[in-house]
C-alpha cells in the first residue's frame, strides 16, 4: 500500500486513475506528472517501485500545490475573508450552513 499527502492508492488500480483521488491534483497534471516521470497509462501503482515512488512524491512537492490539508485550509480562508467583508458569496455561505443545522 502506497500512501501520499495521506491518501492511499489502491495497488490494483492504474497510476493515472490513483492520483485521481488527490485533491488538488487535476487530469492535466496528472499526465504531466506521469509523463515527466516517464510512467505508462497501463502502469498500476503495484508496478511501481520504492525509487519511482520517491521521485513522484519529490516533483509532487516540487510543484508547489495546494493539495489535502493546504487546499482545505486556503479555502476555509477564502470563505473566511468573503464572510468578513460581507460580499454575497459569504453571506449565501452563511445561510448555507444555518440550514444544514435546522
Amino acid at each position: 500500500m502506497v500512501q501520499i499527502f495521506g491518501k492511499v492508492m489502491n495497488n490494483k488500480k492504474q497510476v493515472h486513475i490513483a492520483l485521481k483521488n488527490i485533491s488538488g491534483i487535476n487530469d492535466h497534471q496528472i499526465k504531466a506528472i506521469c509523463n515527466e516521470l516517464n510512467i505508462g497509462s497501463d502502469c498500476k501503482v503495484s508496478d511501481l517501485s520504492q525509487s519511482y515512488i520517491i521521485r513522484l512524491l519529490k516533483l509532487l512537492e516540487s510543484k508547489n500545490l495546494f493539495v489535502e490539508t493546504s487546499l482545505k485550509k486556503e479555502v476555509q480562508f477564502n470563505m473566511k475573508r468573503l464572510i468578513d467583508i460581507k460580499s454575497h458569496r459569504g453571506l449565501r455561505s452563511i445561510r448555507k450552513r444555518s440550514n444544514f443545522k435546522k
